[in-house]
Formats: C-alpha cells, structure tokens, sequence
C-alpha cells in the first residue's frame, strides 16, 4: 500500500473502503456532536459547510468518488439538518441562495466538479510536474490549446 499525505492507494475497491469510509465516519462523528444543540437550520447549515465537509474537500479533490460515496454523504447531511427525520424542505430549495428562499446549502454534487474543473486550470498554467519519479509537461500553443507529454525523467522517452 502506498500513502501521499492522507490518501491511500491500492486497487480500486480498497481505494474506496481506505480512504472514504474512515472520512465518513469522521463526518458522522463532528455531526453528532452537534446534534444535540439546538441550532437551527441555519447554525446547521453552517455546522456542515466548516465542520462537516473540511475532512472530505482533500479526498474528493484528489480520487474519484463513487456514486455510493456521494449518495452516502448527502443521507449524512441531510439527516443531520432534519434530526433523522424525512426532509420538510425540496433539496433543491435548500441548496438555493437566500434571496432565492434557500439555505446556501452545500450540494456535494457540485462540489465534487468544482474541485475536479480547479485541477484543469493547475494542469494548464504550470510547465513541468513531477510526480512519482515521472515529470509531466504541458506546451502550450499559439492558439491557448495545449500538448500534454509524460517522459521519464530518466531516460527521457516518451510514455
């Protein structure tokens, strides 16, 4: 098994059992913890964005994450936010701004394109990464598209 920083890589299956669910519990473990305070739904709202999410933002940015995962995480939230009891509220209403009606409600869904388009812009504007023993090259062209080359720092062939 190898390990960067919190992320632990194994097959695919593992990947997922390894790196999310230890973060899930985490989650369910902040979450209960202010469950038994009486906030309301905007202190629960907030409660979720700093606490609740702060442990997950570095796994999702970094690994793909299962439909279970998310589906898992939103079951977490959601029941958190009603105290175990069926939503009073449309999702889609909640995920809203307030001049809209909404609570500002994270949508991890969202979240989850978000922190994967932010690694397309990272990729664009550097010349030369390395990453385990391997550099990665991008050559941007007149027209802003860009040519993408992995070489072995090495032997300097291409892959």
């Amino acid at each position: 098994m190898l390990r960067l920083t919190r992320i632990k890589i194994r097959n695919k299956k593992a990947n997922n059992q390894l790196n999310f669910n230890l973060e899930i519990q985490k989650l369910q473990t902040n979450l209960d913890m202010w469950k038994a305070r009486g906030l309301t739904l905007f202190g629960k709202v907030l409660i979720i964005k700093c606490v609740g999410l702060s442990d997950l933002v570095y796994s999702i940015s970094n690994l793909n994450v299962p439909k279970e995962i998310i589906a898992m995480v939103k079951d977490k939230l959601f029941r958190f936010l009603w105290k175990n009891k069926r939503d009073k509220i449309k999702r889609t209403s909640i995920y809203q701004d307030y001049c809209d009606g909404g609570l500002c409600m994270v949508d991890i869904e969202l979240t989850i394109k978000s922190l994967r388009l932010a690694w397309i812009r990272r990729l664009l504007f550097c010349s030369v990464k390395k990453v385990a023993g391997k550099q990665f090259q991008i050559t941007s062209l007149a027209n802003r598209e860009a040519l993408i080359f992995w070489f072995d720092a090495t032997t300097r062939s291409s892959i």
